[in-house]
């Protein structure tokens, strides 16, 4: 059977070749977790690298939701500051949008600073990983692409046996959300190239690797996993 799916079904006997039917009834399989055991919301789970992460994106309260879709450098979560759009590919001048996020001249590292919205919100306790730390996560873990509590995404499991979901959770566009494609995740690095654009992680459809993601604009609202250090 199928997870996820509703089935229906009704008795019936026959009697002289007449047929005589029951009620119909239903019943609806549990999505599938892949057999997938992973730490609730609140909980910072070590992967065997320099920092402890969190179980869930920053402002879920599971695994599979997505949380705050922000901008970087943005601590509040809830500038959606555009500029100039282009009709074709949404595309905004980065720096047309600094000062609105981060500043016209953007920090090297904005992690654990008060442009971190983890930072300020969580009032230190937890803050954005640097690039070197999610960077880290990629390459030492085993990564998988599941269905948890039917929602898609990324199961990345530690050579130590602990595990964290991503959720494939899009990204934000002014106040539209994009599901499909490339799921951004912000990490506190910035990174410059000749059209000011940010370096960012992005993490595919099904099937997808998570891998470094030029050509974002700070204005783009992606999701964070926040980290702790040892």
């Amino acid at each position: 059977m199928t997870p996820n799916t509703t089935y229906y079904y009704r008795a019936y006997f026959e009697k002289d070749g007449a047929y005589e039917y029951g009620n119909t009834k239903t019943f609806t399989m549990k999505p599938a977790d892949d057999g997938i055991d992973v730490p609730t919301a609140g909980e910072l789970v070590d992967m065997g690298g320099r920092v402890k992460w969190a179980s869930c994106n920053w402002d879920a309260s599971s695994p599979e939701q997505t949380g705050v879709l922000c901008g970087w450098g943005d601590p509040t979560g809830t500038v959606k500051y555009q500029g100039i759009i282009d009709t074709y590919d949404f595309y905004v001048p980065a720096p047309g949008c600094y000062e609105y996020y981060a500043g016209v001249n953007p920090p090297k590292e904005i992690s654990g600073t008060e442009l971190d919205i983890a930072y300020v919100k969580s009032q230190g306790r937890l803050r954005m990983p640097t690039r070197k730390e999610m960077d880290d996560l990629v390459e030492d873990c085993l990564v998988k692409t599941v269905l948890y509590n039917n929602v898609e995404g990324l199961l990345f499991i530690a050579p130590n046996g602990n595990k964290l979901f991503f959720p494939l959770c899009g990204r934000r566009i002014g106040s539209t959300v994009l599901t499909n494609g490339l799921s951004v995740y912000w990490t506190g690095t910035f990174e410059q190239y000749s059209y000011g654009n940010l370096l960012v992680y992005g993490l595919g459809e099904t099937g997808g690797e998570p891998g470094p993601t030029d050509g974002m604009d700070c204005c783009l609202g992606g999701a964070i996993r926040p980290v702790s250090d040892k």
